[in-house]
C-alpha cells in the first residue's frame, strides 16, 4: 500500500541518531566558512570596479536582455560550431535568465559578479543541505568540505566570473549531490534535480555526457523507492515534467520559430557530423589522471598546473593540436583508473552487504561520473587552437564529488555515523577543516585562464567606458565592426555593453556574432545610420577616413613614448648586426612552424631585417616564451621594449563612429592570441 508522502523520511536517516545540537551548529558554521569567500569574492569585484571584458561581458549583454525585445532564447555560441560545420548554441538561455535580475537592480558590472557569486553560494548551500537530509550531519561536513575545496581550487577571482567554464563547477558539484540523493532514493528532490542539470546541460555542452550518465541512476532510484518501499511518486514526477517544460520552454519554443533552422534541430543533426581529430580515449585517461588521479587530486595546484596550455606549442602531448602540457603517462592513468575503480568497488561491495543504500548511490554516481567525464574527454574535437583547458574544467567537481561520496562511504563503512559521540568528534574536525580552506581562499588568487587572461584590459575598458557614456553618438542602430577583431579580444564586448546601458542600439554582420547576440541584431543592410569599432596602437590616435573619435585610452605617456622609440631603434640596429641567437626552445618552436620572422636564426646567428621583425611582433611572443638567447643587458633592454610595445600596441585604444559603406578598417594590428 503507497504511504502518502509526507511520512516518507528522506532516504539514509534510517537508523542513525539524529543530528544532535552541537552538530547542527557545527554544520551551520562549516557552512557559513564555506559560503564567507565567495561573498566576499564578490564584494571586492564591486569595490575595486571589476568589469566583465571579453567572453565575460557576453553573459553581461543577454542578461540585461532578458527584459527587453532582444530576450534571449538559447544559450551562447559555441565553440563546437568549429568542428561540426555549423553554427550552433549552447542549449538554453537559463544562466542569462538567472543573472537578469541581478544585472537590473545592480548595474551591469556589479550585478553580474553577484549573479554569479549568488549562483556559486546557493549550490554550496544546496549541496550542504541535501547531503545533511541524505546522509546526516557527517555527511553534510564532508559534502560542503569538498565544495569548499572546489572554490579555493578556482581561487577567489573566478567565484564571481560568468564564463561557463568557471561559473558551472559549484552549481555542476551541487547537481551531482542532488543526484546522489535521488538515486539513493529521496523522491522528493527529483523536482530540484530537473532544473540543476537542465541548467548545466543548457549552458554548456561539455555536461551532456555527465547528466545523461544521472539519468538512469535517478530513474532507477525513483523505481525502486516506489515499488519497494512503496513511496508516493506521483506528485514529484509531475512537478518535475512540469519543470523540464519550464526549463526548455524557450529553447523549444526558439527551434519552433526557426523550423528547419532551430537550434535543438541543428544540435542532433549535428551528432556523428564532427570533423577533425579529437582527443582519442588514450589521451582521455591522462588528461583525467591530470585531475582526478595523482595526488593531492583535485586541488588548487591542478586547477593552475595540471592542464597547463601553451599556445606556441603546436602538436603536443596530447597529440591532437595543441598545447595541453604536463600530463602524467599513460601507466600511470592506467592504474590511477584501476586504484579509483577498486576502490568505487569495494566500497560498493561493503554499502551493498550492509543494505547501506546511501553510500551504495554515492559511490554509483561517482564512478558514472568519472566514467562520463572520461569519455567526454575523449570525444572533445581538436579546435583551431587544439585542445585547451577550460575544455576540460567539469573534471574538477566531478573529483570533488568523488571525493566526498568516498569520505561519506568510509565513514558510514566504519560505523561514524551510528555513534554520537564519535560523529561528532568527526564533525568537529571536518568542520575545522573547512574554515581552514576557507581562510585560505578568502585573499586575492587569480587562475589566468580564460576571460581573465586578459585582466589587463579592465582599466583601460573603465576609462573607455567613462568616455562613452558622455561622447556624442549617432542614433542607432551601429554596424559594430567585428570582421577583423582577433579571437576572444577584451574590447569589443564592453564597448556593446556600454552601448546598450545607454539605449543606443548596435547590429552585427557575421554569423557567430548574430548567434551570440540574438537574431534581432543582424545587419541587413538597411537597418543601421553608422558604424562603431576601435582600432589599436598608432591606428587608435587617428579616425578612419570620414569618422570620428568617440573615446580614447593612451597607455604611454609623452616620456614613455619617446623611449619605446628609443629602445625600438636600438633593437633594429642589435638585430641588423646579426647578434641574436635562438634558444632550443625558439629552434623548436620555429621548426613547429612558429615565429616565422626568426627563422633564419636556426642554422645561427645571422642579420634579420630589425625594423620588419619588430612589426611582426613575434618578439612579444618570442621572449615570454623563452625563444632567445640575450646578453643580460641586452635582455633587460629587450624585456623593457616588450613592455612598452605590448601597452602601446595592445593598450592605446581608439573608439569611433564612421559613416556607413566605407570599407572595412583595414588598419587594425592584431592583439597576441
Amino acid at each position: 500500500m503507497t504511504r502518502p508522502a509526507s511520512d516518507d523520511p528522506p532516504a539514509g536517516r534510517g537508523p542513525f541518531p539524529p543530528p544532535t545540537v552541537t552538530e547542527r551548529v557545527l554544520v551551520a558554521t562549516g557552512v557559513a566558512a564555506a559560503l564567507a569567500p565567495v561573498i566576499v569574492a564578490a564584494a571586492r569585484a564591486g569595490m575595486r570596479g571589476w568589469i566583465p571584458i571579453g567572453d565575460n561581458a557576453f553573459f553581461t549583454i543577454r542578461a540585461h536582455d532578458v527584459f527587453t525585445r532582444h530576450v534571449p532564447l538559447l544559450g551562447t555560441w559555441t565553440s563546437a560550431s568549429l568542428s561540426v560545420g555549423k553554427a550552433v548554441n549552447n542549449p538554453g538561455p537559463l544562466l542569462f535568465y538567472e543573472l537578469a535580475v541581478p544585472v537590473r537592480l545592480l548595474g551591469p558590472d556589479l550585478g553580474t559578479a553577484v549573479g554569479v557569486a549568488l549562483l556559486n553560494g546557493v549550490s554550496l548551500l544546496v549541496a550542504a543541505l541535501v547531503a545533511g537530509r541524505l546522509a546526516g550531519p557527517l555527511g553534510a561536513a564532508l559534502t560542503t568540505a569538498a565544495g569548499a575545496g572546489l572554490a579555493w581550487s578556482m581561487g577567489s577571482e573566478l567565484l564571481f566570473e560568468p564564463w561557463q567554464p568557471h561559473s558551472l563547477l559549484l552549481p555542476a558539484y551541487a547537481t551531482l549531490v542532488v543526484g546522489w540523493a535521488v538515486t539513493a532514493g529521496d523522491v522528493r528532490l527529483l523536482p530540484l534535480l530537473v532544473p540543476a542539470a537542465s541548467f548545466v546541460l543548457q549552458t554548456h555542452l561539455t555536461y551532456v555526457y555527465l547528466v545523461a550518465a544521472l539519468v538512469p541512476l535517478a530513474v532507477g532510484g525513483v523505481t525502486r523507492a516506489a515499488r519497494r518501499d512503496g513511496v508516493s511518486w506521483r506528485g514529484p514526477v509531475g512537478a518535475s515534467v512540469a519543470l523540464g517544460v519550464v526549463c526548455w520552454a524557450p529553447a523549444l519554443w526558439e527551434q519552433v520559430r526557426a523550423g528547419s533552422e532551430g537550434n535543438l534541430g541543428r544540435l542532433l543533426g549535428a551528432v556523428g557530423s564532427r570533423e577533425g581529430a579529437s582527443a582519442g580515449m588514450v589521451n582521455a585517461l591522462r588528461l583525467w589522471a591530470a585531475v582526478g588521479g595523482r595526488l593531492p587530486l583535485w586541488l588548487r595546484h591542478s586547477f593552475r598546473d595540471a592542464l597547463g596550455w601553451d599556445p606556441l606549442a603546436g602538436r603536443g602531448p596530447t597529440g591532437v593540436g595543441g598545447a595541453v602540457t604536463g600530463l602524467p603517462s599513460l601507466r600511470h592513468a592506467v592504474v590511477a583508473l584501476g586504484a579509483t575503480a577498486t576502490a568505487f568497488g569495494l566500497l560498493g561491495l561493503l554499502a551493498a552487504r550492509r543494505r547501506d543504500r546511501v553510500a551504495l548511490a554515492g559511490v554509483a554516481v561517482a564512478a558514472a561520473a568519472v566514467g562520463a567525464g572520461i569519455v567526454t574527454v575523449a570525444s572533445i574535437p581538436e579546435g583551431v587552437l587544439g585542445i585547451a583547458p577550460h575544455q576540460l574544467r567539469y573534471l574538477w567537481p566531478v573529483s570533488a564529488f568523488s571525493a566526498s561520496a568516498v569520505g561519506v562511504a568510509l565513514a558510514r563503512s566504519v560505523g561514524l555515523d551510528r555513534l554520537v559521540r564519535r560523529r561528532t568528534v568527526a564533525v568537529t574536525g571536518v568542520v575545522g577543516l573547512t574554515a581552514v580552506v576557507a581562510a585560505l581562499t578568502l585573499p586575492t588568487y587569480e587562475v589566468r585562464s580564460g576571460p581573465s587572461l586578459d585582466a589587463w584590459a579592465i582599466p583601460v575598458v573603465a576609462d573607455l567606458n567613462r568616455q562613452l557614456e558622455r561622447a556624442s553618438l549617432p542614433p542607432g542602430p551601429l554596424l559594430f565592426e567585428t570582421r577583423t577583431l582577433r579571437f576572444a579580444e577584451p574590447y569589443s564586448t564592453p564597448i556593446m555593453a556600454t552601448l546598450q546601458r545607454r539605449g543606443v542600439e548596435f547590429v552585427v554582420d557575421e554569423e557567430g556574432w548574430v548567434r551570440q547576440l540574438g537574431r534581432d541584431r543582424r545587419f541587413l543592410g538597411d537597418n543601421a545610420t553608422a558604424r562603431i569599432g576601435y582600432r589599436l596602437g598608432t591606428a587608435g590616435l587617428r579616425p578612419p577616413p570620414g569618422g570620428r573619435l568617440v573615446a580614447v585610452h593612451r597607455a604611454l605617456g609623452p616620456a614613455a613614448g619617446r623611449e619605446r622609440e628609443r629602445l625600438g631603434a636600438r633593437l633594429v640596429r642589435y638585430l641588423e648586426a646579426g647578434r641574436l641567437r635562438l634558444s632550443p626552445r625558439g629552434v623548436d618552436l620555429v621548426r613547429r612552424g612558429q615565429l616565422g620572422t626568426l627563422a633564419p636564426l636556426v642554422s645561427g646567428p645571422t642579420p634579420l631585417p630589425g625594423r620588419k621583425v619588430l612589426v611582426s611582433g613575434e618578439l612579444l611572443r618570442a621572449l615570454p616564451a623563452g625563444a632567445l638567447e640575450l646578453p643580460p643587458r641586452w635582455e633587460r633592454r629587450f624585456r623593457r621594449w616588450v613592455a612598452l610595445e605590448e601597452a602601446f600596441a595592445f593598450r592605446t585604444v581608439g573608439v569611433y563612429v564612421a559613416p556607413l559603406g566605407t570599407g572595412a578598417d583595414p588598419e587594425r594590428r592584431s592583439a597576441p592570441g
